[in-house]
């Protein structure tokens, strides 16, 4: 709150307390010239603009803020209030570094005093071998190894825990992250008498060579969290030669098992074994190793160096052709299966092909919202008068972006442990130790609901709802702010299926966090679970009322895709979720 330095004496700062932009600021129904004193309501810090109500909703306000940083220091109270304090000898007299030390635990605490960016030197050979792990988000940096350089932003700072390196291998990873490289006697064996076009181009293809690719491609895609459906047959469709050396093709796929899917994928092959995700198979004849490249994310770089260049190649098939009008960042991260993302540009590989890519180049640049994050360019695939979108890129606003369903990980890893040594159920509990995390669930329904209201302007209501078709995989995170970046294939149906996809990756996201936590809060889970749907469908009620969402309906869709991610992917945390729904749907 701001002063009022115009009421004399103290009462400056007495005003009323403003806890919402409503009457009086929400502190008295009395009228107001009855008030002792008036609220602030002129300029910046006007009750308008500045209250509690608004602050809550935020979770990046200054009252989210302080929330966390007293949530941080209870979970630390020992080292902070207990501890050794050494501070460190940096050079950059502007920076202000010290370490706290209790019972084998360390915390490192480095601040910029400065009011300009300050790049220093802290002197910590003495634990190296340590990783730092910064407290608020529970990510890892560089292990130590001498002398560790930092930059800080204007009084910027940073609170690191020191741990062994064998500590932060427990920390949570992505559940699609790659496994350990096989060993060499595990990989499966392919014929290849030639280069890799034997087995991939069908006027030189060797039928041996090809059919035992094509089942090395149908095991390893068996594993892949991202795909909906596990092949027991691979058939190619198509293929085409992006880079000669080492030779790296792009391929469409049709997987078959109950029924039948296509991908692209791109595969690489290497003469030597190279470090990097996705050795499936090893060749004979021609000594070397194949590679599928979804989670590489170098794959995704050369992808946008080559649209920038303005690609076109042919195939047997069809004509690829492609175009990236924005710039080709040093490096890209990849934030999931699919999408990639560097400085300011983003660029996601259309995987599995069911027209979901198709439909986000045609329907997201009509749709008049701020936080839609609209193709720019991409690769796409022609026949006639058929054509396919191959991958998207577009631009990013400033920032690190992460995806939706790892932000909200580390939210529920930041929130979870304050409900340690309470019982479940205590009345007010869980608003007080979720504010970030159901601030977050609610922006997602707003949006969510704007989005249905969105969408049937563009493609009308004939045949039903129009529907996002996807969980939080359709999202980024950036700064705070939520962005769309994809449609699914083009569905229609009732809303309530839209409501079950983002509510049961919500779900997951819980007992992954869970997981990665002490065994005495899952008795939290449900609880938890349950205040967060809540909270989500009360806010896509607000934002859309003219929508009537059935409860049986809902509690329906939730059973079906628990079933369908747990037909995907049999992992403990998806098995507990389709037991705790189908138990619902029965009751309902």
């Amino acid at each position: 709150m701001g002063d009022n330095p115009f009421l004399g004496d103290r009462n400056g700062v007495r005003t009323p307390m403003q806890w919402s932009q409503d009457r009086n600021a929400g502190f008295s129904r009395a009228p107001y010239h009855a008030l002792f004193l008036p609220p602030v309501s002129e300029g910046p810090y006007s009750y308008h603009f500045v209250n509690v109500e608004a602050q809550r909703e935020n979770p990046h306000s200054l009252l989210s803020f302080n929330r966390r940083f007293l949530a941080l220091r209870n979970q630390h109270a020992k080292i902070f209030g207990r501890g050794s304090l050494t501070l460190l000898p940096v050079e950059n007299r502007r920076v202000l570094a010290y370490l706290r030390e209790h019972e084998g635990e360390r915390i490192l605490v480095v601040a910029n005093l400065s009011r300009y960016t300050q790049a220093f030197d802290l002197p910590l050979e003495a634990y190296q071998g340590l990783v730092p792990v910064e407290l608020f988000s529970q990510q890892p940096f560089p292990p130590v190894e001498g002398r560790y350089r930092l930059t800080l932003g204007p009084h910027g700072f940073a609170l690191f825990a020191l741990k062994p390196v064998e500590a932060v291998l427990h920390l949570p990873s992505p559940d699609w992250a790659e496994e350990p490289a096989p060993e060499e006697a595990d990989l499966p064996r392919v014929h290849m008498p030639g280069g890799p076009e034997v087995l991939l181009v069908d006027t030189l293809v060797h039928e041996r060579g090809r059919e035992e690719l094509l089942n090395a491609l149908a095991q390893t895609l068996k594993e892949k969290s991202w795909l909906a459906l596990k092949p027991q047959k691979v058939a190619l469709l198509d293929a085409l030669r992006f880079q000669k050396d080492p030779p790296l093709y792009l391929t469409l796929l049709q997987l078959e098992n109950h029924r039948t899917l296509q991908i692209f994928l791109p595969l690489l092959w290497s003469p030597q074994r190279r470090e990097g995700p996705g050795l499936f198979a090893r060749t004979h004849g021609q000594p070397g190793y194949f590679y599928e490249l979804s989670l590489d994310p170098g794959f995704y770089r050369l992808l946008l160096a080559r649209l920038k260049e303005g690609f076109e190649g042919r195939s047997l098939r069809a004509y690829y052709r492609g175009r990236h009008p924005g710039p080709v960042p040093e490096a890209v991260d990849l934030l999931r299966p699919g999408l990639a993302a560097g400085e300011e540009v983003w660029v996601q590989l259309g995987l599995v092909q069911d027209g979901g890519l198709d439909r986000t180049e045609r329907v997201l640049p009509r749709l008049d919202l701020p936080w839609v994050l609209r193709p720019e360019g991409g690769l796409f695939w022609e026949r006639g008068a058929s054509r396919r979108v191959l991958a998207l890129t577009g631009s990013l606003p400033p920032g690190r972006p992460q995806d939706l369903f790892a932000a909200l990980e580390v939210r529920l890893l930041e929130s979870l442990p304050r409900l340690r040594g309470h019982t479940p159920g205590t009345p007010g509990l869980l608003p007080g130790a979720l504010y970030e995390t159901e601030a977050l669930v609610r922006l997602l329904g707003v949006r969510l609901a704007l989005l249905h209201r969105a969408l049937r302007e563009v493609e009308g209501v004939e045949g039903g709802h129009p529907l996002l078709g996807r969980g939080l995989g359709a999202f980024l995170e950036l700064e705070g702010e939520v962005y769309l970046v994809a449609l699914g294939a083009e569905k229609r149906g009732a809303v309530e299926e839209d409501l079950a996809r983002l509510a049961y990756d919500v779900e997951r996201a819980v007992h992954l966090a869970l997981e990665a936590l002490e065994a005495e809060l899952w008795a939290f889970a449900e609880e938890v679970a349950d205040y967060l749907h809540a909270a989500f469908l009360q806010a896509y009620r607000s934002a859309l009322p003219e929508e009537a969402l059935e409860e049986a309906g809902w509690t329906r869709h939730m059973a079906e895709v628990a079933a369908e991610h747990l037909h995907r992917e049999e992992r403990p945390a998806r098995k507990r979720i389709h037991e705790r729904w189908q138990a619902k749907a029965g009751k309902a």
